[in-house]
């Protein structure tokens, strides 16, 4: 589990960083608790365990499973 910690910690910093300097700290809260939940669904983990998905299909699936609109930025995060 610590593993996880210390991989999540460079990305956590930046999109405290991205959010403080744009004072959409708010905003980015309720936007990762989506992320979060999508993540955490179980049929979201099966397909992330999946090794015949491309990142480019594991991304889309993901962002299609998102509710409304997720900023640009969101998106990117996303991405990494």
């Amino acid at each position: 589990m610590a593993e996880n910690a210390t991989l999540a910690r460079p990305y956590a910093e930046a999109v405290f960083r991205l959010a403080d300097a744009g004072g959409t700290l708010a905003a980015w809260s309720g936007t990762l608790g989506t992320l979060a939940r999508v993540a955490a669904h179980p049929d979201m983990q099966k397909c992330l365990a999946k090794y015949d998905l491309t990142a480019v299909q594991l991304r889309e699936l993901f962002l299609s499973l998102c509710p409304g609109d997720l900023s640009a930025e969101a998106k990117t995060f996303v991405g990494c």
